[in-house]
């Protein structure tokens, strides 16, 4: 070991070499910042006073020595300079701040906390713009494609990257469980995540598909496939404009005016895949029982007709049964204040699920007799071929 600096009362979560490599910044759950001078081992500066609550984030500044910022969990960002020994620029993330990370600029501060990622202009001290694509917090960032992308993990079980020059969404991956930290190789080709559950996930980027004109055409001509608890739904990609309404309403959290938007006539009798599609993630976030809920009469049989009409398509069943049984438990307690035209068809909606899922069971037994009947066919010699050694048997005696 080459250097140990005592000081801190508390845990150290962040520690980094400044610019010049001179000197060390570390960040501690004792509310305070230090920066430590490498060669004496001394506290060149030390920052107290001005947290409330734990300090879990900070960083450097990618182009000067004397640059030191700090986020805490009393949501208070603050920016050091060594030279004057005080803070040059104080802000609110309105969130528990989890981390931070400098543009190579130096100009632009990266910080996140909660569901949001906010991008600060240090220079001028005000808030340039807010990324709130996550629903639960985000815990990690870094940076990649050479400073132009912004990468963020999050504990929705999200990887996000973000263009620097538009702040819009480029990527989104997902993973198996929570994502607590995110780096990037520096030839933009591999991620690595942590995991709540244990893990790093390392993920390889393929880059044996050449972005020419002709992959451009291929791939508008595809289909997305969208993964339906075991049934494929090929649902054909949208242009911007076309899913720009219901995708906003999804990003925004408003589940009912998403599912309003698709429960047209135009849209849930032409394309019906959509509304499915709609449907699908609604209770992948959760959500469905606020999107259904609360609907008048003419809304509620429109989408009981939606259910009874596509319920029986394969490929839509498995979610439409779902939803289909939600919609049950959610009116039918109300059932005997419906309008007669709603009652007929929940009425009618409870015999279709129910014959639904007989169907399914009987199903399930016949494709069970089948397995049956092919293994007793493989366990079993043929009639010939038995005839056959029978009659060798007969010649050698």
């Amino acid at each position: 070991m080459l250097r140990q600096f005592r000081g801190h009362k508390a845990a150290v979560h962040r520690t980094y070499f400044t610019r010049d490599g001179h000197h060390i910044a570390s960040f501690s759950d004792d509310k305070t910042v230090s920066l430590w001078d490498i060669s004496s081992q001394q506290i060149s500066g030390h920052y107290e006073g001005y947290h409330n609550d734990y300090i879990r984030a900070g960083c450097v500044s990618p182009i000067s020595e004397n640059i030191v910022v700090s986020g805490g969990y009393d949501k208070q960002i603050n920016m050091f300079d060594s030279r004057t020994k005080s803070v040059t620029m104080s802000v609110d993330h309105e969130s528990p701040v989890e981390s931070l990370i400098f543009l190579p600029s130096g100009s632009l501060l990266i910080s996140a906390g909660g569901t949001e990622v906010r991008i600060w202009d240090v220079l001028a001290g005000k808030l340039l713009a807010k990324l709130t694509q996550n629903h639960k917090t985000v815990t990690a960032l870094c940076l990649a494609k050479q400073g132009t992308a912004i990468v963020t993990a999050s504990l929705d079980k999200h990887v996000k990257i973000y263009n620097v020059s538009t702040f819009q969404l480029s990527h989104d991956i997902t993973y198996p469980s929570a994502v607590l930290s995110i780096d990037i190789s520096r030839d933009d080709k591999t991620i690595v995540a942590g995991t709540v559950d244990g893990i790093v996930n390392i993920t390889k980027r393929d880059t044996s598909v050449k972005h020419n004109n002709e992959n451009k055409k291929r791939q508008a001509r595809a289909a997305a496939i969208v993964q339906s608890d075991g049934i494929d739904m090929t649902v054909p990609i949208m242009q911007p404009d076309q899913m720009s309404k219901f995708d906003s309403a999804l990003r925004k959290f408003n589940y009912s005016q998403a599912l309003d938007l698709v429960l047209v006539h135009a849209v849930a009798f032409k394309k019906p895949h959509i509304t499915v599609y709609v449907f699908d993630e609604l209770c992948r976030r959760n959500g469905l029982v606020q999107a259904i809920s609360g609907r008048n009469s003419k809304q509620l049989a429109f989408l009981l007709n939606f259910i009874v009409r596509y319920i029986g398509v394969r490929k839509l069943s498995k979610t439409l049964t779902h939803v289909a049984s939600t919609v049950i438990d959610c009116y039918w307690d109300s059932f005997d204040t419906c309008t007669l035209e709603v009652r007929a068809l929940l009425t009618k909606l409870h015999t279709v699920v129910e014959n639904e899922i007989l169907l399914t069971k009987r199903l399930l037994a016949i494709d069970g007799l089948v397995k049956m009947l092919l293994i007793s066919s493989e366990v079993l010699p043929d009639a010939t071929q038995t005839e056959k050694i029978d009659n060798k048997n007969v010649v050698k005696t």
